[in-house]
């Protein structure tokens, strides 16, 4: 097929639920698809360590969820959806750098951005995710991010950044930018599935890997699937190391991957 890259995809192994894991549900999470469970599902991530959702729950959000406790989390979803009508929204922000609060651990779970939603999961700190898919994000004129499943951003070390970042199995498909060539400005018409920024370079071995994946259809002036930088860095023969390992990559407009950086496998 012209302008793909396909391999074999081995489908990464779950990983057991805490059997003390508490349930959203205790936090009056609904999980109907049209309860606005924002406020119940933060509720729940301010004050557990370790959550479950029922299988196959879809909560409706109206604004990000913020994971950025003093404390880790390990939150198995059960395959449950999130999901928003929110225009250019961030539906998950994990950054536990401020509070050191260690990994946050997820599995199992699909980020419905509904043509609306701009970023899946932003992500700031050390962090392990399973089985976290995404779909369908959009983007206004007005909007200053691309549409992207998961951005990585290392910035400034801390003790809570340094270390792997495991993106394993973590599908995209779909991301729009706004517009046509002609109506492309900074920030507006980018797509990409996956997003890896190094602010900074490492004082200490980080590794951020991306394995097992299909991320496809990344439309737009700058539509593509897979971006990486270091603007203002060479991180070239330093700690920062970016791994993609069995990833599947198909439909892009402009092109496929996007590699303005150094120290890549």
């Amino acid at each position: 097929e012209t302008g793909s890259i396909t391999v074999t995809v081995t489908p990464p192994d779950k990983t057991p639920t805490d059997p003390n894991a508490v349930n959203f549900s205790k936090y009056g999470a609904v999980g109907d698809g049209k309860t606005d469970d924002t406020k119940a599902l933060q509720a729940a991530l301010n004050a557990e360590g370790s959550l479950v959702a029922n299988a196959g729950a879809i909560f409706k959000i109206n604004s990000t969820l913020n994971i950025t406790q003093g404390f880790e989390h390990t939150i198995d979803w059960s395959g449950a959806t999130i999901i928003t009508d929110v225009a250019n929204l961030t539906m998950i922000n994990i950054n536990k750098k401020t509070s050191n609060g260690g990994t946050t651990t997820m599995q199992d779970l699909l980020l419905d951005a509904n043509n609306k939603g701009t970023i899946g999961l932003a992500v700031y700190s050390r962090t392990v995710l399973t089985n976290v898919d995404g779909k369908d994000y959009g983007q206004t004129a007005t909007a200053n991010i691309s549409p992207t499943h998961i951005m990585a951003r290392f910035e400034g070390n801390d003790s809570d950044a340094h270390g792997d970042w495991i993106f394993d199995g973590c599908d995209a498909d779909g991301l729009t930018g706004y517009g046509t060539e002609c109506d492309y400005l900074d920030g507006v018409g980018a797509a990409n599935a996956y997003l890896v920024y190094w602010m900074t370079v490492p004082t200490i071995a980080t590794t951020i890997t991306f394995k097992n994946a299909t991320v496809k259809n990344g439309y737009g002036p700058d539509g593509q699937n897979v971006g990486v930088f270091s603007p203002g860095q060479n991180v070239s023969n330093t700690p920062a190391l970016t791994v993609f390992d069995n990833i599947t990559s198909s439909g892009f407009e402009r092109r496929s991957w996007k590699l303005f950086c150094g120290n890549l496998i």
